[in-house]
């Protein structure tokens, strides 16, 4: 085993050790969920529709399918459809208890590979149903394993159009919700993820921070120009130490360029594979709200 071999591996150990420390120190109860609460990562919408835990909730899920009426009954929650102008498919959550008087946090979540914006239905029960308002635009390009499912394209041209959906879902929540325009978070599973630093690595003077969870680090990075000003940037690089959609590779990979370019960015590795569990949910809440409460 070469030096930089044994730099990397020393540093996935510190890693894992890190989140052990994390996880037996400040989520003690979180982690103390039934197995059945674990995401698998092939995540389809019959798995992110978990409708028992939302009827007794006021919070609300939206999307776009449904043509949306005047701004005020949208916001009580009275209204199926999104009151976001937007011009593509897209899924909106508001909290409980919403309140124009206060400035929510901003989460845009990024789907994975083969699913859709309903993936947001499973994630926020388990982030938290009280604490943002969350947007999930819809992949363009439509899944060849199914007609309801959708993915990002690899391509430098379906980036920036997924950069652009990004944008336009800021902007429009911005204008139409009680958002605080300094809080807003990008965060993503699988391609999403990958997608999720990217759009916030191009754009960290207008992102909070970035969470991704079995995200490759982005290929595209490599030659970005804006590294002086995405230094500050905090991203959340969480992954499964048995991830296919992250392997070990990748996960090297990320850790050189992080170190590399001076990136801000902190690592979290679970005991798992490509599962999306509430004990990651729960990390990523823990810090979003610490950038929220700075």
């Amino acid at each position: 085993m070469n030096r930089l071999q044994t730099q990397v591996q020393s540093h996935l150990s510190a890693v894992r050790q890190n989140t052990e420390k994390l996880l037996t120190k400040g989520l003690s109860k979180s982690i103390q969920q039934p197995p059945n609460n674990i995401r698998k990562s092939r995540l389809d919408e019959s798995t992110l529709h978990p409708e028992s835990s939302r009827k007794n909730a006021s919070s609300s899920f939206r999307d776009s399918r449904v043509a949306p009426q005047d701004k005020s009954s949208a916001r009580a929650g009275l209204s199926a459809g999104s009151p976001l102008a937007l011009d593509f498919s897209h899924r909106l959550f508001t909290p409980e208890h919403y309140e124009d008087r206060y400035e929510y946090p901003l989460v845009i979540w990024l789907h994975s590979q083969d699913s859709s914006e309903y993936e947001l239905d499973g994630v926020m029960p388990h982030l938290s149903l009280r604490n943002y308002v969350a947007i999930a635009p819809r992949a363009l390009q439509r899944s060849k394993l199914s007609e309801r499912k959708f993915c990002w394209t690899q391509s430098g041209s379906g980036a920036v159009l997924a950069e652009q959906l990004v944008m336009q879902s800021i902007a429009h929540a911005i204008n139409d919700l009680s958002i605080r325009p300094d809080r807003v978070f990008l965060a993503g599973y699988g391609t999403g993820g990958t997608l999720a630093q990217w759009i916030g690595l191009r754009n960290s003077e207008s992102i909070a921070g970035v969470v991704s969870i079995n995200g490759a680090f982005p290929k595209r990075c490599e030659s970005l120009l804006q590294w002086r000003e995405s230094r500050n940037l905090p991203v959340l690089f969480i992954h499964g130490g048995q991830s296919e959609l992250c392997d070990a590779d990748q996960t090297c990979h990320a850790l050189q360029s992080a170190h590399r370019n001076g990136l801000s960015y902190q690592f979290l590795q679970f005991p798992c594979g490509d599962e999306l569990n509430t004990a990651m949910t729960a990390m990523a809440n823990q810090f979003m709200m610490k950038i929220v409460t700075e």
